[in-house]
């Protein structure tokens, strides 16, 4: 491949880049700095983003948005969806680094795999991506070239370094997160890149997957103290791990630490010691980088709000029914909001939650305003808040992450949710995002993208597929869709964690967990896919896929589920 082109965008002024380009596996690593080259005292210059072009022409990508519920999957290089540029901008900013340029370009955030145009016939797959996320987001994209604003005759792959308006003094200068670029085979080159950012990023890859119970999809938000203890005494009596209380307890979305009636009274503290008492670690649900208007934390402190474009609190989510409305996005540049993280959190661990869900995290690199955005990227920015959150609740504390911006996360993380929610049903249809199909609760969705980011378990973080659902009421999907859903889950090595009513659960379920949990002994290690972009996906773990030839020797899940537009009943599954 040839040498890669690099422009810098600032205002006002320019900015000196540099590169450094060696050889790492298969592949290069690009290490590039920008500099503010003016020697005059007064000149700084706010950087925008530095871009990267090189010389590949794929016609076949696999889609690849920044967070947990953001779209997965192989995608024409030329064929954006046009529709979601009708989203409101709240929902391209949750589910893109670049929201300006959704239903625009065809983006792959953190990396593009590519099934053609590399190599020098244009037929060799490869991929382009950053090997951390600690200094800025990156966007890899097609755009027209040799340069992206010049050119409209030809279009290359471009990398996107987002610095998001970073000020640089004179002689100033930043590093940004090395990239690596490398052709070969698709399933090779995705699993060798993902071992080279494990490295980089210093990934927690070895924490347990552990088998639990979390409250949330049979209860949702009218889960009671007393439905908790009643599936702890069930669980115990099974092998369960973890017992994790969802949404539900707090007296306002952002106020983590005081409770609503149904669980105030000294009920958290009886819930915590009954499961600790059983032998599982208690776990709790919250989101930490957003806030309720009405909550206490922002009437208290309404400058710990970022702002949008309009000078406005900056509007993460909207959930009417459980929130009472938005969730604002607060400013994790803020001294006094780091401060306040690692107190929250403190105050939990020391109440005894030894496992923490967080959720929402991209709300912290959302585009807006911040108090020191002049300093630091967005990219650092949900980094510091979740560095904060880490030493509020310690090292030893388990800490899944969810709606969070992949790169940003890796060893900070133990566990990692990398699908949508999923749901009591095989496809919906009942709530639609202009262009976000894939992204609304289903199943089918949950497993699509389970399946495809297969090779980030235990080489980022432990996997989180989203909950297993297997009962067999107050719910639609079909038993072979439910045994469909147990087997993507189990055969692609992650968290097990179910959530139905387990007094519902009879002979049959009970002796389909005891199956998940023999097979999981077998995923639960780095995963291989032996062709991404192949219409049956085919996961075998990392030590056995030399012999991935010969199904009838090699552990393997084998689905075909990531084009599947029908019916789970038009879908196989073996392990």
């Amino acid at each position: 491949m040839d040498n890669p082109f690099i422009e810098a965008v600032a205002s006002p002024g320019l900015l000196e880049t540099a590169a450094t380009v060696t050889p790492l596996g298969n592949g290069l690593r690009i290490d590039i700095s920008v500099r503010n080259p003016s020697q005059t005292s007064y000149s700084e210059v706010r950087a925008e983003e530095v871009r990267v072009r090189f010389n590949a022409h794929p016609k076949l990508v696999m889609e690849h948005g920044w967070q947990s519920w953001s779209v997965v999957g192989p995608r024409r290089a030329d064929r954006p969806r046009a529709s979601q540029r009708m989203a409101p901008f709240w929902v391209r900013a949750m589910l893109h680094a670049d929201p300006s340029a959704a239903g625009r370009y065809v983006a792959g955030d953190q990396f593009l795999l590519a099934a053609d145009g590399f190599g020098s016939d244009r037929n060799d797959a490869g991929i382009i991506g950053a090997l951390s996320g600690n200094h800025n987001l990156t966007t890899v994209t097609p755009l027209p070239g040799p340069s992206s604003r010049t050119d409209s005759q030809s279009t290359s792959l471009w990398t996107i370094c987002h610095l998001d308006g970073i000020s640089l003094k004179p002689g100033e200068e930043r590093r940004l997160d090395p990239l690596y670029v490398a052709a070969g085979d698709p399933g090779e080159i995705y699993s060798t890149y993902l071992d080279l950012v494990a490295g980089e990023s210093k990934a927690r890859n070895t924490a347990k997957s552990p088998l639990g119970w979390c409250t949330w999809y049979h209860y949702y938000l009218k889960v009671k103290p007393q439905d908790i203890i009643a599936n702890t005494l069930i669980a115990s009596r099974h092998g369960f791990e973890v017992i994790q209380v969802d949404d539900c307890f707090q007296s306002s979305l952002g106020d983590w630490t005081t409770y609503n009636p149904a669980f105030d009274g000294g009920r958290m503290a009886g819930l915590v010691a009954e499961i600790a008492a059983h032998g599982m670690q208690p776990g709790i649900w919250t989101a930490p980088f957003l806030a309720s208007p009405k909550s206490s934390v922002v009437n208290a402190h309404p400058d710990w709000v970022c702002l949008d474009r309009k000078h406005k609190p900056l509007k993460a989510n909207w959930n009417p029914v459980g929130w009472g409305g938005w969730g604002l996005a607060l400013d994790t540049t803020n001294p006094a909001v780091l401060e306040h993280l690692r107190k929250t959190y403190a105050s939990l661990a020391a109440d005894g939650w030894t496992y923490h869900k967080i959720d929402f995290l991209y709300a912290a690199a959302m585009a807006g305003q911040r108090s020191r955005q002049s300093r630091f990227t967005r990219a650092e920015s949900i980094r510091m808040g979740l560095e904060a959150v880490r030493e509020g609740m310690g090292e030893d504390a388990y800490l899944l992450g969810c709606g969070c911006p992949l790169a940003q996360a890796v060893g900070i993380v133990d566990a990692m949710r990398v699908s949508p929610d999923t749901a009591a049903l095989w496809s919906t249809h009942a709530l639609r995002l202009p262009g976000y199909p894939d992204t609304v609760p289903s199943l089918r969705s949950a497993l699509r993208m389970t399946l495809l980011r297969a090779p980030m378990h235990r080489r980022l973080w432990v996997n989180d597929p989203d909950c297993i659902l297997v009962r067999d009421t107050r719910t639609r999907l079909t038993p072979r869709e439910r045994r469909i859903g147990a087997g993507v889950i189990v055969g692609t090595g992650g968290l097990r964690i179910l959530s139905d009513d387990l007094a519902t659960y009879g002979s049959k379920e009970w002796e389909l967990i005891d199956e998940i949990n023999a097979i999981h002994r077998i995923f639960d290690k780095p995963l291989h896919i032996l062709d991404p972009f192949a219409r049956t996906i085919k996961v075998v773990p990392e030590d056995s896929r030399q012999a991935a030839g010969n199904a009838a020797n090699t552990p393997m899940l084998q689905a075909d589920v990531v084009h599947v537009t029908g019916r789970a009943a038009h879908t196989s599954i073996s392990l």
